[in-house]
């Protein structure tokens, strides 16, 4: 049996968010995903509360912006949202990052919408 190594011990306490981005980077994650990562992070000052309450970002497939909306309505609302979507998400990646966004229903997804 492999015997355990202890662990030094830190001085002060470590952000969560700080050893995340470590593992993160241990896995291999690409700098493309950490600044999606710092996108869903901030995503309610991103969008605004009229427009986070609506979208929920479910990923990113090559250039498109993925989000889930809870019902129709707020689909409908989001599709007219498009343009401002996408230059609010823009702006915040610093760079044209992002060229369309897909919306799709998200229904009982206890997080969708809230």
């Amino acid at each position: 049996m492999k015997p355990t190594r202890k662990r030094a011990r830190l001085e002060a306490p470590v952000p969560a968010a700080a050893v995340l981005q470590s593992v993160l980077n241990a896995l291999g994650a690409s700098p493309e995903r950490a600044r999606l990562f710092h996108l869903w992070q901030n995503w309610d000052m991103v969008m605004g509360p009229e427009l986070a309450s609506l979208a929920l970002p479910m990923g990113a497939r090559g250039n498109t912006l993925l989000l889930g909306a809870p019902d129709s309505i707020a689909i409908q609302e989001l599709h007219l949202q498009n343009g401002e979507i996408l230059e609010r998400v823009n702006a915040f990646m610093e760079s044209p990052f992002f060229r369309a966004v897909n919306i799709s229903l998200c229904p009982g997804r206890p997080t969708c919408g809230e």
